[in-house]
């Protein structure tokens, strides 16, 4: 059987895949003795729930999946994605998706590969070399056409789907020839492949060797690797056409033809037998290793690509197939397989990202058998794990899960799910649009269709009546803005179809909580910017971030700007700290801040600075220089080649002062610098030596994610430091756990590093204060005051007026006649109370008081242990004389 690659007048490139048992000299060669994983057994007490699922189209649904387990004593939960693709349904495929406009050496994002494929779905593929050339190391059929050939590694299974629409599971090897005209030939070892050390022997790739470059490949040099100078041959419609010998071609290879790339014996038969206008005659096979009983008979693939180790061998956990200590460790995970029926295949996804904690190669296996996958293998993982899906009624793909680095990838390619079916009938409409909202908020609804095959539809030309169910709103076109809290029912009409959503809006009287998410300071410094997120959490559970257009904003001991949710400091007051306040329909949340001082330490501008260049082991290499970043600036640059040796810990480093460091002055509280960043996915750190001699790690960025200058913060609050300390050492180091996913090569650079200091804040005085029920006498250090309004009993309890006390206390009170509502803030603390209303706004928190507030002679009363115990004072009662203490 053969792939027709292309169409030609010429002699076409012919392809088989064989399956055969291949000689004894190739299975010596290729085939291996299995390595032992962790035993499933030692996975306990695991077990999948399935959460939720959605059509993603005709014969494919998305799942996800919390996968619950055991591990070292500990429960722990993993995200877990799964498509679940119908074989038996003839209007969904499989297919490989290659990197960036469908070209090796060019890679993307799952995300976009899926969008310039028109895909539906998709994850990632392959494993690759990421500091060589973006190849997958495995074979790639794509639509019926062999791309890439399998690479010479022991143990590389690989998944496909035969033209009978069937799963296979197996190991391939490759074999060719080319023939010159004059009739002699030549081994021909791969078709679209990097340079890689082969195994066994670790030989190098193309040396003495053969390979052709095809369309797909997307660069102007092939196999750079600065070792094996090549001599190449472009052959267009199977005719010679040029000789390039010691040199590259500079260009990529034609649609209509492809390029012979040839070193050492090879370059020898080229000179020797070739010349421009002969023709040539290219043939190959992919050869089935795999002893596993499976036949695919004379089928051709429709799709094929590469994997690892197998995981899942006739529904048990098999042993690894190829060495897996560079994947050992809780990781991202993604992996394919099928079921025994082979009719459903299983793309699966596990997330190794904030509360999900990922899986171990042996839970991994453990899942894909709860899934009820009877073969499966390991795809690449960690920082490549990303599954995009098209939600139900979308035309857009989106991003499913959350990649173990944060941010999508680029890949070498994909596994694609893709569409067959025609436009089908209308099945099922909905309402789309956010069900939980604020008092004036402005939010649009639309109205989604799918049709049979659960494919979208456009209704944007349909005529839609909206209605809402009682008067906290108003709609304009299909734009709903609501003026009240409370609950209603959004409702949706056309063709006699309707559609109706529930809909929550938030305001005063039903939310719960209102804060600020994390900041990334605690101290206030001038010329400082500080993202300040504010959410709301409704009594119902539901938790929104406030839109900023909704916030009204104060500042207390300095003057700043809001632009979005960012907040910069424009200059101090002279009481050591900051108060920031957000109001959203009249609820309030106050964040303190402390005021502080910054102090730069070093900018590198005057080249003066003690430091030297080393690394760990001692086969890393790298180098440190002072980079100009402009006329008046320059930095620290740091680059690093950790692409020798073995899988260990691997580090590059900036040394100050000979490894005795550099003396930072006082005890700062925050490290801030520059970094220029270069997308590694490597750790940057700082080593401390502090007041007792120790080293202390300082961790930087544990996750170079990014390309170009960040500023980054460090808390050395979440250090145990001992002042005073000085600068030991920056370094970049990527660990032994995932090191395949990170860059080997790289530089990072280092500016402005500034430490910043705590500001003096004023010393809290706590008087002490006296007063007597039904007496108009206050006492403060035994200095009376006049109260207009004595301290009264209601309902049992003491109620006090509210401004003497706080007055009294050291605390701030504003009156708010339009809400009738009364503000307290003392320190970090603030309370509204509400004339009348027993809600009461506790630093953000809303309690109930089972007095509320009352207004007596026009002076608010307020019940006296609920204040005192919220400004943390003590309250002392003397029955026999009616005498309240607060100290």
């Amino acid at each position: 059987m053969e792939y027709k690659h292309r169409k030609s007048g010429k002699r076409l490139l012919s392809k088989k895949v064989i399956p055969m048992v291949v000689s004894s000299f190739l299975s010596a060669q290729l085939l291996f003795s299995p390595i032992s994983g962790l035993s499933i057994s030692q996975v306990e007490a695991a077990s999948a729930k399935l959460l939720n699922e959605e059509m993603i189209t005709s014969g494919a649904v998305l799942q996800n999946y919390t996968f619950t387990m055991q591990r070292d004593g500990e429960y722990i939960n993993t995200n877990v994605g799964v498509i679940k693709l119908d074989l038996n349904n003839p209007y969904v495929k499989l297919d490989v998706m290659t990197g960036a406009h469908g070209k090796f050496t060019e890679r993307s994002t799952v995300q976009n590969m899926v969008k310039y494929t028109d895909a539906v779905a998709g994850v990632n593929g392959d494993f690759y070399a990421m500091s060589s050339e973006g190849v997958p190391l495995g074979p790639t059929i794509s639509d019926g056409e062999i791309m890439a050939s399998p690479s010479e590694l022991t143990g590389m299974y690989t998944f496909g789907i035969t033209e009978a629409n069937k799963p296979v599971i197996g190991l391939y090897a490759f074999e060719g020839l080319v023939t010159a005209e004059n009739g002699e030939s030549y081994p021909l070892r791969g078709i679209n492949k990097t340079y890689a050390w082969l195994e066994p022997g670790n030989l190098h790739s193309h040396a003495d060797s053969l390979y052709i470059y095809t369309n797909a490949w997307g660069s102007e040099q092939r196999a750079a690797d600065g070792a094996t100078t090549p001599t190449e041959v472009l052959v267009v419609d199977g005719v010679i056409e040029e000789i390039s010998e010691g040199k590259f071609l500079q260009m990529t290879p034609p649609k209509d033809g492809y390029i012979l790339r040839a070193h050492g014996k090879a370059a020898k038969f080229v000179t020797e037998n070739m010349r421009v206008g002969d023709e040539m005659d290219t043939d190959y096979e992919l050869l089935s290793l795999s002893d596993d009983g499976q036949n695919i008979k004379e089928d051709d693939f429709k799709m094929l690509i590469g994997g690892h180790t197998v995981l899942i061998q006739d529904g048990k956990a098999a042993d690894f197939s190829r060495d897996v200590s560079s994947l050992l460790g809780n990781r991202s995970r993604t992996a394919i397989g099928y079921s025994k029926d082979e009719r459903y295949v299983y793309i699966v996804t596990a997330d190794h990202y904030g509360e999900s904690d990922g899986l171990r190669l042996s839970e991994l296996q453990e899942l894909m058998l709860q899934l009820g996958i009877y073969n499966g293998i390991n795809l690449d993982g960690g920082g490549s794990t990303q599954l995009v899906s098209r939600p139900l009624a979308e035309f857009d793909v989106e991003l499913s899960n959350q990649p173990e680095y944060g941010s999508e990838r680029k890949v070498v390619n994909g596994v694609g799910v893709y569409s067959t079916a025609p436009e089908g009938q209308l099945k099922g409409m909905f309402l789309d649009g956010q069900t939980t909202l604020f008092k004036n908020e402005q939010t649009t609804y639309q109205m989604k269709a799918y049709d049979e095959y659960y494919n979208p539809l456009d209704v944007s030309e349909l005529d839609v009546n909206w209605l809402i169910s009682n008067s906290i709103g108003k709609f304009e076109g299909d734009v709903f803005t609501p003026n009240q809290s409370g609950t209603t029912k959004i409702t949706a009409t056309s063709n006699n179809i309707n559609e109706s959503l529930e809909i929550e809006i938030i305001g005063r009287d039903n939310l719960s909580k209102m804060g600020f998410y994390a900041s990334n300071s605690n101290m206030l410094v001038e010329g400082g910017t500080y993202k300040l997120p504010v959410f709301v959490k409704s009594e119902s559970g539901v938790k929104r971030t406030v839109p900023t257009e909704l916030i009204d904003w104060q500042f207390i001991g300095f003057s700043g700007s809001i632009d979005g949710d960012t907040l910069t400091v424009h200059k101090l007051g002279n009481k050591g700290i900051g108060r920031i306040i957000a109001k959203y329909d009249g609820y309030s949340s106050m964040l303190t801040l402390s005021a502080g001082i910054l102090r730069e330490w070093e900018d590198f501008n005057l080249e003066q600075v003690p430091v030297s260049f080393t690394a760990y082991p001692s086969f890393v290499s790298g180098d440190l220089s002072f980079q100009r970043e402009s006329t008046n600036n320059k930095s620290l640059r740091l680059d690093y080649d950790f692409s020798e040796g073995e899988t260990v810990n691997k580090a590059a480093y900036a040394v100050f002062n000979n490894d005795e460091g550099m003396i930072v002055d006082g005890e700062p509280q925050f490290l801030k610098m520059d970094l220029f960043g270069d997308n590694s996915y490597n750790w940057v750190r700082a080593e401390v030596i502090d007041g007792n001699g120790d080293v202390q790690k300082i961790d930087i960025s544990k996750n170079v994610n990014w390309e170009g200058w960040e500023t980054v913060n460090v808390n050395l609050a979440d250090y145990d430091l001992t002042y005073p300390i000085k600068m030991k050492r920056l370094y970049i180091v990527s660990p032994d756990v995932g090191q395949n996913d990170r860059e080997v090569t790289g530089s990072v650079a280092f500016d402005n590093i500034t430490f910043m200091y705590r500001g003096e804040i004023p010393p809290i005085i706590k008087p002490k204060v006296e007063m007597i029920l039904n007496e108009q006498v206050l006492k403060v250090d035994g200095i009376s005051q006049e109260l207009d309004q004595a301290p009264v009993v209601i309902e049992g309890r003491t109620m006090v007026p509210l401004r003497f006390i706080v007055d009294a206390l050291g605390g701030e009170v504003t009156w708010d006649s339009i809400e009738k509502k009364v503000i307290l803030i003392k320190e970090d603390q603030l309370i509204e109370l509400w004339i009348n209303d027993p809600a009461i706004n506790l630093n953000g928190n809303k309690v109930t008081s089972d007095v509320p507030p009352t207004a007596i002679n026009n002076r608010t009363m307020v019940p006296l242990r609920f204040v005192s115990e919220f400004f943390g004072w003590k309250v002392g009662w003397d029955s026999s004389t009616n005498k309240i203490t607060m100290e």
